[in-house]
């Protein structure tokens, strides 16, 4: 006996269903463990070093240089606790709206907006405190010791 028409018809419904709910959530979760900003306003002439590897880790590269030594600190420049609240809400809320749909474009947006690589090169002197510092990012140096903020160059 063959099925009705309205069974094969939720049968497929059911499996869009399930095939979609494996991406609801993905924009939401990348959107919500995007790396934090780093304040780059800390770093400072005269500040230990104990305090700029608090805010920007370990660095990637150190060697010794006349009178003290140099450090690079390297890591993906985000975005604030707030602005990424917001984003998780929003794309919630798109997901809801569209049945998911939204995940199409919420992810390569997400993957997009990932945070840009910064670098901070940092010297300091025997006593351990900044002397000298640049920080860079994709686009070019956006803060350099003892001039303060830069224009990234376009």
């Amino acid at each position: 006996m063959p099925r009705p028409a309205y069974t094969r018809a939720s049968a497929r419904l059911l499996a869009l269903v399930v095939a979609l709910s494996a991406l609801p959530g993905c924009s939401v979760i990348m959107a919500a463990t995007q790396p934090g900003k780093r304040e780059v306003e800390r770093l400072a002439i005269g500040v230990p070093m104990s305090l700029v590897r608090h805010e920007f880790g370990n660095p990637v590269a150190s060697r010794d240089t006349p009178g003290g030594f140099e450090e690079v600190y390297q890591w993906r420049q985000g975005y604030r606790t707030q602005w990424k609240l917001f984003r998780v809400v929003f794309h919630a809320a798109a997901d809801a709206f569209t049945f998911f749909l939204w995940e199409f474009a919420g992810m390569p947006l997400e993957a997009y907006f990932a945070g840009t690589w910064t670098t901070a090169e940092v010297e300091y002197d025997d006593s351990r405190h900044v002397t000298w510092f640049k920080v860079l990012s994709e686009k070019g140096i956006i803060w350099e010791a003892p001039y303060g903020p830069v224009a990234a160059n376009d």
